[in-house]
């Protein structure tokens, strides 16, 4: 029996970090209004900047 693949999204793989950890990734890449985001926030910002 195949195994399937599991589809996961950059959004969801980034879930799996910190916020602190999350906040620096944003740093770098820019992201505007990144002091005032929640994890969830931060994740998403990052897989679309992706």
């Amino acid at each position: 029996m195949k195994k399937r693949a599991v589809n996961t999204s950059p959004a969801r793989s980034l879930r799996s970090l910190s916020k602190a950890e999350l906040y620096k990734k944003a740093a770098e890449a820019d992201v505007k209004g990144r002091s005032h985001m929640t994890l969830d926030q931060l994740a998403d910002a990052l897989a679309h900047k992706a």
